[in-house]
């Protein structure tokens, strides 16, 4: 396997991490629902964009495999 494939892998692997994280946050409850509405809704649209991110780079990952 080639570098940029092992680092598209890693990549891959280290951004469903940091997704699982703040799902895991957004979904705690109170720590969550202390932030203002504008904090909660730009945290709920970064989670859109890492998924749809993720989604991307899996099809990329599942090209080379």
């Amino acid at each position: 396997m080639e570098l940029w494939q092992e680092r598209l892998i890693d990549e891959k692997e280290e951004l469903l991490k940091k997704y699982l994280r703040l799902r895991g946050f957004i979904d705690s409850g109170a720590p969550f629902h202390q932030l203002d509405d504008i904090d909660q809704n730009l945290m709920k649209q970064q989670l859109n964009v890492m998924k749809e991110y993720y989604n991307i780079l899996e099809q990329r990952v599942n090209k080379i495999i």
